[in-house]
């Protein structure tokens, strides 16, 4: 029995790419998951921006070199998030969106924050 301690995982299924070698395709995936989850839960449990931000971190550690270049090509994730003050339960929260104005004390037109997420920047007056 392959899976007797209920981990998931499969040692034979190869669905799933892998974040060090197709890092564009792992963020492919990811992005559509946060974006279709409002929560999930099993042997873990969160909501479609755990699931995004989970990946981003795995992403940055298994191939730090070409993390930068496919968030730029996945481009905006509109990923769900739990709030309970909301009428549905949930909002979308936008990560990986590029600066609509590039801070003078910022050398990246991308701020990093929550797990290497890409935030918008806020316009300095």
């Amino acid at each position: 029995m392959w899976d007797a301690d209920h981990d998931g995982f499969d040692p034979d299924d190869h669905s799933m790419p892998c974040p060090a070698c197709n890092t564009l395709e792992w963020l492919r995936e990811a992005k559509e998951e946060a974006e279709y989850t409002s929560y999930y839960c099993g042997y873990s449990s969160g909501t479609g921006e755990t699931i995004w931000l989970n990946a981003v971190n795995v992403a940055r550690a298994a191939n730090p070199t070409a993390v930068e270049a496919a968030l730029m090509e996945v481009g905006e994730v509109h990923a769900l998030a739990k709030d309970d003050d909301a009428p549905e339960g949930y909002v979308v929260r936008i990560h990986n969106q590029l600066a609509t104005t590039i801070d003078a004390e910022a050398p990246d037109p991308y701020a990093h924050s929550d797990g290497g997420t890409a935030m918008v920047q806020q316009a300095k007056e």
